[in-house]
């Protein structure tokens, strides 16, 4: 034994029975075979004692296989301490981090293939956490940093029958000072008069001399509605500037309408291009207002034995409604359809009560102009299928083959439209 080492191990029973395995305890013996220090202390002085402990317990091996360490490191030091070194030979001689390392591959490679499967799929195991938890932070990441790619302006395509029309065409310009003159302040007590009314209601003597005070506005409609197109592009809420909005929001600025579209067309202008299309529906609405309005002028008409310009309110109609539904979106042809279900209805009226007003020329133009485009062709989902198209391209990525994945701003469009849903 070396000098300065104890003669005996340190602690008494309690020590002895909290390092003995438990098949030794059941076999009735107190071992202490867990005891490196106590075993390292008692051959050593202290400070090699403790330096060997840490080498023990830096080779994490199992505890069985630690004993057998201890032992061996015994008769190590004991080797070089009976050559003539002094401990702090040993202690700089045995590195511990190295000297572990070492230890461990020794005795990891005499161990048989089943225990190394098992080290393998314990150490699998317990990495696995720390593998799919870095894995899922890069895949949070990748999907917060990603965008989409918008590669098609689907808002032009959707415009395309709009800008096809020539300027000198264009409907638009008619309907938009026709409507700035209804919208004047002064009209504002007439609002109820502006959605038109038949003979028989109770304040038709009110709507005779609104319609009479709009002569020259009527007049413009009906010379508006015999351009081929309307001519009106459709954006974003808040799409329509100066005259536009004028005839489209009103003339107040203290209007609350105004200054809610205008704070919407602020919103979307921050958001483009990330926000998906919203095109406006206030244009086909207030064709439908002038719609009934000449509609309201006709049944004038015919109370004035006026039966040209009867035939002449119901053609502009009808051409109205074609302009409505120019845009081709499903609620523009729906309001197309509604202005010339309001002309048959007209007619309709008409041809009870006061047919002998019509003579045979008038009653084949209404022929020609309830026999012309159908019904049908108002109705289209090219709108809706441009706006789902540019809807996908604005909710996921796009690798350039059609491929991609959701994106942040997807799940912001998708939850906003199950929202409408």
């Amino acid at each position: 034994m070396a000098e300065g080492a104890k003669s005996s191990q340190p602690g008494g029973l309690l020590r002895r029975l909290n390092f003995t395995p438990m098949r030794d305890l059941i076999r009735g013996r107190l071992t202490s075979r867990y005891d490196f220090y106590g075993q390292l202390v008692s051959a050593f002085p202290e400070p090699l004692a403790k330096h060997l402990l840490r080498i023990v317990r830096w080779t994490r091996l199992d505890m069985r296989e630690q004993v057998d360490v201890t032992h061996d490191l015994i008769a190590r030091c004991s080797q070089l301490l009976d050559s003539g070194k002094l401990p702090e030979d040993v202690i700089r001689e045995l590195d511990k981090k190295k000297t572990a390392r070492s230890i461990r591959k020794q005795y990891q490679s005499q161990r048989g293939c089943l225990r190394r499967v098992f080290d393998r799929t314990v150490f699998a195991i317990a990495i696995s956490p720390l593998f799919f938890g870095a894995i899922y932070v890069l895949a949070v990441a990748f999907f917060w940093f990603s965008y989409p790619t918008l590669t098609v302006d689907y808002l032009a395509k959707l415009n395309e029958p709009a800008n096809a029309v020539p300027e000198q065409d264009r409907a638009w310009p008619g309907y938009r000072q026709a409507l700035i003159d209804l919208n004047r302040p002064v009209e504002k007590n007439h609002e109820p008069l502006m959605d038109g009314m038949s003979s028989y209601q109770p304040r038709w003597p009110e709507m005779v001399a609104f319609l009479q005070d709009h002569r020259d506005t009527l007049a413009l409609v009906r010379e508006a509605a015999l351009k081929p197109g309307l001519g009106l592009t459709v954006g974003y809420p808040g799409y329509y500037q100066d005259d536009d909005a004028m005839a489209v929001y009103g003339p107040s600025e203290d209007d609350p309408l105004v200054l809610s579209a205008r704070e919407v067309a602020d919103w979307h202008h921050i958001q483009k291009p990330m926000e998906t299309i919203m095109w406006q529906s206030e244009t086909a609405p207030l064709l439908g207002r002038l719609a009934r309005l000449i509609a309201s002028d006709a049944y004038l008409a015919i109370q004035n034995r006026d039966p040209d310009r009867f035939c002449d309110d119901i053609s502009a109609m009808f051409k109205i409604a074609r302009h409505a539904a120019e845009t081709p979106t499903i609620d523009n042809g729906i309001w197309g359809i509604s202005i010339r279900g309001l002309a048959c209805e007209v007619i309709s009226d008409v041809l009870v009560t006061d047919s002998d007003v019509l003579q045979d020329k008038h009653l084949r133009l209404l022929v020609e102009l309830m026999g012309g485009d159908g019904s049908i062709s108002l109705i289209s989902i090219e709108g809706s299928r441009i706006k789902t198209m540019d809807m996908i391209q604005r909710v996921y990525t796009d690798n350039g083959s059609g491929g991609g994945w959701l994106t942040p701003n997807g799940i912001c469009i998708l939850s906003h439209r199950w929202g409408e849903i």
